[in-house]
């Protein structure tokens, strides 16, 4: 049996292999370079990753796992997002992109792990 904190850092790795060459893609051609965009793709994640594992699974949200899984993923893709916005000072793009990027990582996640 997997013991709880090999899973996390399977899916915190997963996550990671998914999500910074997606961020470094849509990062590209904004204000910042490379090595920004690394640091930003793992900075975010480090920070919402143990949250979504371990804070998340402590509200009681109605509506079961699925509805569970929207609302956390969407609070995880605004904090990212804003993270994101600030640093190419575009809010709005930030957020869009932390979505589409959490949204793609999740769907891949779940069809594949």
């Amino acid at each position: 049996m997997i013991h709880p904190a090999e899973k996390w850092v399977i899916a915190f790795a997963w996550t990671l292999w998914i999500e910074v060459p997606l961020y470094l893609i849509a990062l590209r051609h904004t204000k910042i370079d490379f090595a920004q965009a690394f640091t930003i793709a793992i900075a975010v994640n480090v920070f919402t990753h143990p949250a979504l594992w371990y804070i998340f699974p402590r509200f009681d949200i109605v509506g079961g796992w699925w509805t569970w899984l929207v609302i956390a993923e969407a609070c995880v893709s605004l904090v990212e997002g804003l993270v994101i916005g600030l640093a190419i000072d575009h809010l709005q793009k930030g957020v869009i992109i932390a979505l589409v990027v959490n949204m793609l990582s999740t769907t891949w996640g779940l069809l594949f792990l």
